[in-house]
């Protein structure tokens, strides 16, 4: 198989998050939980609203935070360029779930795969067995078709825009595409915020 996966506990992710992305991470997380009480959440998709965003990087910690409160979270990231990884007559793609709580396992697929994947009716299902919740990590809208056409396949979407990069017209447009699509837009998180306030002092504020 040549799709990439491993896992790894909380502690190996070695770069932490900025503060302010840190906390945005948090209050997405703190109300995922609030309404997820009566539907819980089993699939969530991160999409960054442009290519270069740092979509990759904040889903890594974003699924190390969901790892505290979903003991095994599954993070596929899919890639319009990843042809070359995995063949769709491949699936189905079960991954196994660590024996360990606390823990995330990472695939990279190709976005065709991650679409005949998401779609099939047996695959999900199966996950759903070995996972508490699976976290998409998607290309850009503009990038490649993936997202809005899972949008409606998953319990809820974040955008992720670069401040002071990603134009507001973009971000909203994203938004708008996905919602349309029948996704549920949960938020947008800000990444690479300019912070002139210590991240220890940031923390306390």
């Amino acid at each position: 198989m040549n799709a990439v996966r491993e896992v790894w506990q909380k502690p190996a992710i070695e770069k932490k998050p900025p503060a302010p992305l840190s906390l945005a991470l948090q209050e997405m997380t703190a109300r995922l939980i609030g309404r997820g009480r009566d539907q819980p959440a089993r699939h969530l998709m991160l999409v960054g609203a442009a290519s270069g965003v740092g979509t990759t990087f904040v889903a890594g910690h974003w699924a190390a935070l969901l790892s505290r409160v979903f003991p095994n979270v599954l993070l596929i990231e899919c890639r319009a360029e990843a042809s070359d990884l995995l063949p769709a007559t491949s699936l189905p793609l079960v991954p196994a779930a660590p024996a360990t709580g606390q823990a995330v396992t990472r695939l990279r697929l190709p976005d065709s795969v991650c679409l005949a994947t998401l779609t099939g009716a047996g695959t999900t299902a199966e996950w759903q067995q070995a996972f508490d919740l699976v976290l998409w990590d998607m290309p850009p809208v503009t990038a490649s078709p993936a997202a809005l056409l899972l949008a409606r396949h998953v319990d809820g979407i974040v955008l992720l825009a670069q401040a002071n990069r990603t134009r507001r017209q973009v971000a909203l447009n994203s938004v708008q595409r996905l919602q349309e699509s029948g996704g549920n837009v949960l938020g947008v998180v800000l990444n690479r915020t300019l912070n002139f306030v210590p991240n220890w002092l940031y923390r306390l504020l």
